[in-house]
């Protein structure tokens, strides 16, 4: 295991990583005033230069279900003042795009807007290349004779492989250049689209390494947050990149079927979500699943949720 459990920071950005997995944690259990309330205070540690738009779309889902429309549409402009597109609302909350005001906010470019057209171009070069070899299309069970057949699997995974280390050598130039390649400095949302983050990872060798640079970018609040790096690091064991290869087992109960009882080490499970800002797994199953019967929850640090009222049993 590669992990060292640090102490339980209080910083800003943990306070606000916390709280939004907490207010996540409400809406999917369909509590969504106490969601809008966690949310909510949330935002007070968000730091002005977080491009991050999940907690807008949080609460703008939240209000939608609830029919407050002025609402929703309030923070549903917010998410588009920081880049995400009006489609969102369109798929996810119609009701609400419905009452979306008719702005140039919603329009990308906006007018006057700087967009670093060079990096645009080659970000859709790598989401390109990662769609096109993960598209079943273009590998019909006919592209190579029968007499070849044997040879297709390991074909598809040497190209998925050739793919994924070319975007990665990009990923790294864009991460040496920019930082993060944030909204405010690129001029256009999603530059570092987690999709492919999530294939990455998955390598040995250059996996760990790249692993290793959004946990850096996460600690210091800069574009990712770290529980969702460490749901990388979970995806990556579950497919062989760490620990026993091929085993099927995850780091935290986030990735593969049957999830939670996938668990590589259970009882440690709890300890390394909160050294990296998540809930424990007893707050964090979804209605419907169920955690293994030998799960013994672990208690939350004094003050994890950084307000007093949030002193979970």
């Amino acid at each position: 295991m590669l992990f060292t459990l640090h102490a339980f920071a209080q910083t800003r950005c943990d306070c606000y990583d916390r709280l939004l997995n907490l207010g996540m944690s409400y809406e999917e259990r369909y509590q969504f005033q106490k969601a809008i309330e966690v949310f909510k205070d949330a935002l007070n540690f968000m730091e002005e230069s977080n491009d991050d738009v999940e907690i807008f779309q949080g609460l703008a889902r939240c209000y939608d279900t609830l029919a407050n429309y002025d609402s929703s549409v309030v923070y549903a402009m917010k998410a588009i003042d920081k880049g995400l597109g009006a489609g969102y609302f369109y798929s996810y909350t119609p009701k609400t795009f419905e009452f979306l005001p008719n702005d140039e906010r919603l329009l990308w470019p906006r007018p006057g807007q700087e967009v670093n057209w060079g990096l645009f171009k080659l970000t859709q070069q790598m989401f390109g290349a990662d769609q096109y070899f993960r598209t079943t299309e273009n590998f019909e069970s006919q592209w190579l004779p029968d007499s070849l057949e044997q040879y297709k699997m390991p074909i598809i995974l040497s190209l998925f492989h050739l793919a994924d280390s070319n975007n990665y050598v990009l990923q790294m130039k864009i991460f040496r250049k920019f930082g993060w390649p944030s909204y405010n400095k690129v001029g256009f949302f999603n530059a570092m689209d987690v999709r492919g983050l999530m294939h990455n990872v998955r390598y040995p060798g250059f996996g760990r390494h790249l692993l290793d640079t959004l946990y850096v970018f996460g600690r210091n609040c800069e574009g990712i947050r770290t529980s969702k790096v460490l749901k990388l690091e979970d995806n990556r064991i579950f497919h062989g990149g760490d620990l026993v290869k091929g085993s099927g087992k995850n780091l935290i109960g986030f990735s593969g079927a049957d999830r939670y009882n996938r668990i590589y080490n259970l009882k440690n499970a709890d300890s390394i979500r909160l050294a990296y800002n998540m809930l424990r797994l007893k707050e964090d199953v979804p209605p419907g699943e169920t955690l293994p019967k030998d799960y013994k929850p672990i208690p939350y640090p004094k003050n994890y949720f950084c307000l007093k009222k949030y002193q979970l049993q």
